[in-house]
């Protein structure tokens, strides 16, 4: 396997083994998409994005892999007592993985975005949470 699908499988697994305020099961994917009816449970997707290498010191050069993370599930109703415990889960898988040292593929999660916190039209038109969480991770060779 490439590098990259070997990173994002180490950052499933990772949170795959960690006990959440909400109980879900990481899995890693290339194109994810979904019917409405398959969002009755929490879905959690890692997405290998981009690679980019670059010079760090004069004798070593770091690869930055970005992976997008979407957090979704189809809701019943859409009321702050569902939403806010997804806005939770999210804020918790942002805290564990930032700074995170990924030892079997020799990377450290430099930071993590969360540029959409909860899509609004998402919940108003299809009453679907949906945030998406923005992975950096540097690793050298």
């Amino acid at each position: 396997m490439s590098r990259i699908t070997d990173i994002a499988d180490a950052v499933v697994a990772a949170l795959n083994a960690k006990t959440f305020s909400v109980e879900f099961t990481a899995e890693r994917a290339w194109a994810p998409s979904f019917e409405l009816a398959d969002l009755v449970d929490l879905q959690v997707r890692v997405i290998p994005v981009t690679k980019e290498t670059a010079q760090d010191t004069r004798d070593a050069w770091a690869d930055i892999h970005e992976m997008h993370m979407g957090v979704m599930q189809k809701l019943g109703d859409v009321t702050n007592t569902i939403i806010d415990p997804l806005v939770d889960l999210v804020q918790e898988i942002e805290d564990f993985l930032r700074g995170r040292a990924f030892n079997s593929v020799a990377v450290t999660c430099e930071s993590v975005e969360v540029p959409v916190i909860v899509a609004p039209d998402y919940l108003r038109e299809k009453r679907t949470f949906q945030s998406v969480l923005v992975l950096e991770l540097k690793g050298w060779r």
